[in-house]
This record gives C-alpha cells, structure tokens and sequence, in this order.
C-alpha cells in the first residue's frame, strides 16, 4: 500500500472509531447513521448508490462497500454505475454472462481525501441532530403529521408520505472548524407505537420512509390512510420460492419489482451447470506483487497466475448474508436475495448437492439442518468472516446442536442459511422437460404461479408499414396454440418480447415471435392452420420471411397477422 493510501486508510479508521467511541446513541441508530453518511457520499460520487450495499461493522469499528452492476453486452452500457461489459466483467471473473450481477468490493480509499471529508462534514452534521441543549441524546422525538395521495401542481397524485415540521435548521462544525448552518432531515425514532422510524432525505420536501418492528400505528386523528403504513416480518416472506409460468409472463420483472433497492446476487443455470459453478471452485487468477521505495511510491510490479478458490454466486449471497446479519440487531437484518433464473435448465439434483439439505428452514427461518463444509470452503469462509461477530444469541436457536453453532459457522466448519438470506428463482413452464424437478426439491419451495395478462399495457406490431394490435396478436395466437398444444406451458406472455417505446418492430416479429411459434411450437404438431399458409394456400417455410439480402419480409409478416385475423389498427400508417 502506498504512503498516501495508507494515511488515507488511518484517517478512514480514526473517522469511524471516533463517532462510534464518543457519540452517545445505540447500536442500531449508530449503524444507521454512518450507512447514510457512506451513502451520501457515494451518491455525490456515482450520481446514486441504490446499486451499494454497505455493511457497518460497529463492533469492530470498519465496513466494506460492495458496488452491484448488471452485466450487459459490449457497447450497450446506458448507465456506467449500474452496467459494465462483458469485456470488463470477465476481467473480473471469465465465466460472467450477459445479464448475470456482478458484485465488487469498493476501495473507499481510492475516492480521495475529498470523500474523507465529506463524510466527516456528514458525520458532524448528523451528530449535531442528536443533541438537545448542546448535551448529546440517544434519539430525537417529534410530533408529526403524514398526508399521503397529494396532487402535484402537474397534477399527476404522489403517493408517498409527505411529512410536516421534519426539516430543521442544524448548526455544526465542517471539516475546517468553521461553523455552518444547514437544514437537514431528521433521521428520528418516533414515540406513539413506533420503535423505529427512517427518514430517508429527498427533494421538495417528500419523504421515502421504512419502518420496522411497528406496534400499534400511530395516529393524531388530523390524517386520513395513516394505518396502511405497515412493516413486514421477513420470515413472512417466501425464503424459497419458484416462479413459474408461460414463456414472457413477466417472472423475472416481478422478482425485479419486489426486489427493488434489495441486494441481490443473480445467477442463470444451463445444461452445464455443476456444484463448482454456483458455489465457487479453484481458478486461475493474477496475482500482483507490488514492490515500494522509501517514499512509499510504487517501484515494481510482478504479475504471475496463481491457483484461488474464486466464490461463485451462493457463497457470495451467503457471505452477504451473513454480513448483513451480523452488523444489525436481531430481527432488522437487511434481506440478502440469491435469484436463480431458468432454474429448470440445469440440473439441480447437480447443482445443489448437499445444500440441497439447507433448504429445509425453521419457523425463524434459518436452515433446520447445518451442513459440513469441505476444506476449500472452511478456507474461504474463515478469511471473510475473520472480522464478522456471529451473535451468541444463535446457540439458543440450534440448542440440539453438537457443538458451538456460532463459532462453527464462523470458522466455515459447518454452512447454515441464515433468515435474511432469500432463494428466488424463475421457471419457464415450457421448458420443464429438459431436467425434471423431483418432489423433494419441489417441496422445499414455495411456487408463485404467473398467469399469461395479454392486456398490460398498449403494445403495437410495426410491419409493412401498418400498425397492428400485440394484445389482439396474443390472444389470437395463444387460442391457436391451446387448440394444438391442449396446454398453457406454449403461450406466449405480453413480456414475451422486448418493445421499444411500446413497438414490437418487424424484425423482432419475425426473429422470435414467428420463430418460436415454428420451432418449439408447432413442429411436432405440423403447420397445417391457416397462419402459416400463403395466399396460394400453400404452408410457408420460415426462410420464405426473410429477403434473400437477409432483410425481413415484411409482406410475408403481415401476411401472417391477417390470417389470423388482427386487422391494422383505423388505417393510420406509421409515422
């Protein structure tokens, strides 16, 4: 480490130390204080940090800082801080696929010493709010009023939270000692029936606000609706659960939904998919020997390929997991979600192996049965818990166990799941041919089953010049396929495709709409239905739609559309 990064790293640690040693607030409070603060920070940054996820480690007086991006194909990345290539992500690891999360450690270090006093000048400014007359105090009440479905001067209703008399004028130190004054929100506990309140900051005076482990709800009787707040156990939710439907029913965009601003940790299963794939495995990867002069400047670098146990996308979701447990109080652990897409693809007798038993959860949600980790996993998991404190209060939940559950799992002896740690996946009904599922697995999830919607929004078909209904094509195409099939697995869904600004064009018709219906419908059924005829009666072979340069044939397609009788859309032509 260089002489600067060093220092860097010092004045990083004093920060921490000296608002967790002198600030008289609680545990909770005071882990909440500095994520924000890190927040703060990394959104002047990055321009957001919904993509972060920071664990506060108020034991021991350090964090790490973990940067989520989705993978997306070389010269497609729209937003830098959310997508990375595919080029860079194999970088990182080789085996990284487009659409799969990529998940990286942040250096705080490497943002400079500007961030080092940002964060100070946030911490000071965040201190001065829990302080009364000048005398520090664990929380801060006020009384407050909520409206929730207010008009907007557009016109458009928020439904959020508008919260009255929260903004208050805050004088502090910066980080040179000279004084300021600035209004800031109030980042309070609430009296009245709430045990907690989170205040998150946001323009124009709105509010976002999460509320854990209510009680009665509070209310003045001055507002309307204020009983709907509420707060979700998370043992509540589905740990494991399958969803599973029609081929473009929208899974993946319901896991996406109600996993919003959450960690998550994704992964795809395939025909090759294996144990050492999802759990992690040995490979090659540089190493860098940095050598340094007396000034602390970087002299060498030797770089050579060494053997490591690279963690895969369920260690790293455990790892997370864990974390995330071990820096909140019981009960208010932030949720870790694992989600497997087209789970039905790989084998997952195979895959799972033994993890297959920590599927089996208790009524509080950590796995009945811990298993017995092989030696490159104790390795690993060794090192990333070092710093982690596993609460005792652990043992009491496994009290049949032979042995210290905690420090077992701590030391990577035994793997158990711990509540915060969600297993979601998705299933193509279409495709549960290819690896059957046994009833033993099955058991161990819940299935959330996605029905096909063919009127979710107002999609058009763009071909030959002429506008055609996509909700009228689904559902004329989808009685087609019943007739056939005799079952729903066929159907396509209103996601089934991807529209741009609301328009399936010609090429993406025929490409995998038609295809499709040709290749994973229809082939062993014949393609005797009118559909797929000509106006010489005669059946269409799928080359016949495009043009011999490759372009689509776009008579052809629209040809198809009127046989099964969508009619374009008034005669207006497309603009």
């Amino acid at each position: 480490m260089a002489k600067k990064e060093q220092e860097l790293t010092a004045s990083m640690i004093d920060t921490f130390r000296e608002f967790k040693e002198t600030k008289n607030i609680d545990r909770t409070t005071l882990v909440s204080v500095l994520e924000e603060s890190f927040r703060n920070v990394l959104a002047k940054i990055f321009g957001s940090d919904e993509n972060f996820d920071v664990i506060v480690n108020p034991d021991k007086g350090d964090f790490e800082i973990y940067r989520n991006r989705i993978v997306v194909a070389d010269g497609e990345v729209e937003d830098e801080n959310k997508e990375i290539t595919l080029s860079e992500a194999r970088k990182i690891e080789p085996d990284y696929e487009v659409g799969e999360d990529v998940s990286e450690t942040v250096d705080f270090n490497k943002f400079g010493r500007r961030a080092i006093l940002t964060l100070r000048q946030t911490l000071a400014l965040l201190d001065a709010l829990f302080k009364e007359n000048g005398k520090s105090v664990d929380t801060i009440t006020q009384v407050w009023n909520a409206r929730k479905n207010v008009i907007q001067k557009n016109g458009k209703v928020d439904n959020r939270f508008y919260f009255n008399g929260l903004m208050q004028d805050v004088v502090y130190l910066d980080s040179t000692g000279k004084e300021r004054k600035a209004k800031f929100t109030v980042r309070n506990y609430m009296a009245g029936g709430y045990s907690e309140l989170h205040i998150k900051k946001a323009e124009g005076g709105i509010f976002d606000i999460e509320i854990k482990n209510v009680t009665t709800p509070y209310n003045d009787g001055k507002e309307d609706e204020i009983e709907e707040i509420s707060c979700k156990n998370s043992c509540l939710m589905p740990l494991q659960q399958i969803f599973y439907g029609a081929p473009g029913t929208g899974k993946s965009f319901k896991i996406k939904r109600d996993t919003k601003n959450q960690s998550k940790i994704r992964t795809t299963f395939h025909p090759d998919s294996d144990y050492s794939t999802f759990v992690g495995c040995y490979k090659p990867t540089m190493n860098e020997d940095v050598k340094y002069d007396k000034e602390g400047n970087e002299k060498s670098c030797t770089k050579q390929i060494e053997y490591a146990f690279v963690a895969q996308a369920f260690l790293k979701a455990y790892v997370k997991a864990w974390k995330f447990y071990c820096s909140a109080e019981d009960g208010t652990a932030k949720a870790q979600y694992l989600i497997i897409e087209e789970i039905n693809r790989g084998n997952c007798a195979q895959i799972f192996g033994d993890l297959f038993q920590l599927l089996d959860r208790n009524e509080d949600g950590y796995s009945t049965y811990p298993i017995v980790a092989d030696t490159d996993i104790q390795r690993y998991l060794s090192k990333e818990f070092e710093k982690v404190n596993i609460p005792d209060s652990l043992n009491a939940i496994y009290d049949d166990y032979d042995g210290n559950i905690v420090e077992d799992i701590k030391n990577g002896i035994v793997l158990a799941l711990p509540n915060n740690l969600y297993i979601w996946a998705t299933m193509n009904t279409s495709d549960q041919s290819l690896f059957p599922i046994d009833s033993a697995f099955k058991r161990r999830w819940d299935w959330k089953y996605m029905p096909i919607d063919t009127k979710k929004e107002n999609w058009n078909i763009e071909v030959d010049g002429k506008k055609y209904s996509w909700s009228d094509f689904l559902e004329a195409v989808n009685e087609q396929i019943f007739e056939v099939t005799k079952s729903e697995d066929k159907k396509l869904g209103f996601y089934f495709c991807r529209a741009n600004n609301h328009v399936v064009d010609a090429e993406k018709f025929v490409s995998k709409v038609i295809f499709y219906l040709y290749n994973d419908v229809f082939k062993d059924y014949g393609y005797d239905r009118k559909m797929f005829q000509g106006e010489d009666g005669k059946t269409i072979q799928f080359h016949e739609y495009f043009q011999s340069n490759g372009d689509i044939n776009e008579q052809k397609a629209a040809l198809f559309l009127n046989n099964l009788e969508i009619k374009p859309i008034g005669e207006n032509n497309v603009e």
